[in-house]
């Protein structure tokens, strides 16, 4: 089996691989102008399958190993790749590490609450860590090189809603509508970024919030409103 990667210039990068179930489209960030992609492997999930292909002639990647999952095959999954671990983070919760050179499962974690599905999963540029956010709103994170998890020290854990790795920093969004930037290595805070808030948004942040807090119900008032927002 191959895939090719196809080039587009200040698009999104749309990667094609053909695997026993069909075809798998997976669409990276956006590139910069004259970017050229060249990745030495790429990681594909395909229901219980996982695919590890590595870069051949040209833009041509070959299929170098496959793992094979318990589970079922109707889950999603979030994939990433570093060091010397594959991170599978699937829909019932489970996190498993893969060994990445050849796909052997090293281990199953149970990181949250296994009714608690993973949103993102992402490596960082240098390879060191790879980042796991779950709908609970909490991320933790996975050591390249050992395979430890841990709950990254960081603010507004349980209310996180995105996150990214950019260069050498963390990049973390939560609920309160900020970013704040984390040295990705030491997790030491540097900047926040915090646009001005809409007189609906302080109304949310300010009222709705801090009441919902106090007396939850009706049950959906918090998601009601972020909605109409």
């Amino acid at each position: 089996r191959t895939m090719r990667v196809v080039h587009i210039v200040d698009t999104p990068v749309v990667v094609r691989v053909r695997t026993p179930r069909g075809v798998v489209v997976a669409v990276p960030s956006c590139l910069p102008p004259d970017t050229v992609l060249e990745l030495a492997r790429l990681v594909l999930s395909s229901g219980n399958h996982v695919y590890l292909l590595e870069r051949g002639k040209g833009d041509e990647y070959r299929e170098k190993a496959v793992a094979h999952l318990t589970g079922q095959e109707s889950e999603g999954a979030a994939i990433a790749i570093a060091g010397k671990y594959v991170v599978v983070a699937r829909e019932d919760g489970k996190v498993w590490l893969l060994d990445s050179t050849d796909l052997k499962i090293v281990r199953e974690l149970t990181l949250e609450s296994t009714s608690v599905q993973p949103r993102i999963v992402a490596a960082s540029p240098d390879g060191q860590q790879i980042g796991i956010l779950f709908q609970s709103g909490t991320l933790w994170l996975v050591d390249a090189s050992t395979g430890a998890a841990r709950r990254a020290p960081i603010a507004g854990q349980g209310d996180i809603a995105g996150f990214a790795f950019s260069g050498e920093q963390l990049l973390v969004g939560d609920a309160s509508n900020r970013v704040v930037a984390y040295d990705a290595q030491t997790l030491a805070r540097e900047r926040q970024y915090r646009p001005k808030l809409t007189t609906a948004e302080t109304a949310y942040y300010y009222a709705v919030r801090p009441l919902h807090a106090i007396s939850p119900k009706p049950r959906h008032l918090d998601n009601t409103v972020r909605f109409a927002m």
